[in-house]
Formats: structure tokens, C-alpha cells, sequence
């Protein structure tokens, strides 16, 4: 554990992948529970789907950058 957080320090790219992938992942949440609070006639997943596909691209970069 101690070898990875020495990496990740080192890493500044790295962490500020985590870090954007996580704020997606909030916005996902965010976007899904509007969709909730919104009437079934005027619901629409855009807004889900965008921050979705976001977070879906971030972490492949993640990928790319640690392999």
C-alpha cells in the first residue's frame, strides 16, 4: 500500500484522473435523481447519458495512463 501511495504522489496526472472520475460519478448521481424528481411525461436520460459517457471516457484514460 505504502509503494502505491508513493506512486500516486509522484503521479500528479494520475490523481487528477481519480479525482475527475469521481466528480462524473457524483454528476451521474445528480442527473439520475433529477430524472427522479422530474414528471414521467418531460423525463429525459440526456443529462444522465452525458455525464455518464464522461466518466466512462476519464476512466479509460485512467487505464491508459497506469497500464
Amino acid at each position: 500500500m505504502l509503494s502505491v501511495q508513493r506512486w500516486l504522489e509522484k503521479d500528479n496526472r494520475c490523481f487528477d484522473l481519480l479525482q475527475a472520475s469521481a466528480e462524473q460519478a457524483r454528476a451521474s448521481v445528480r442527473a439520475l435523481a433529477e430524472f427522479l424528481k422530474t414528471p414521467p411525461a418531460k423525463r429525459s436520460l440526456d443529462a444522465f447519458a452525458q455525464r455518464r459517457a464522461e466518466h466512462k471516457r476519464i476512466s479509460r484514460e485512467l487505464t491508459q495512463h497506469l497500464c
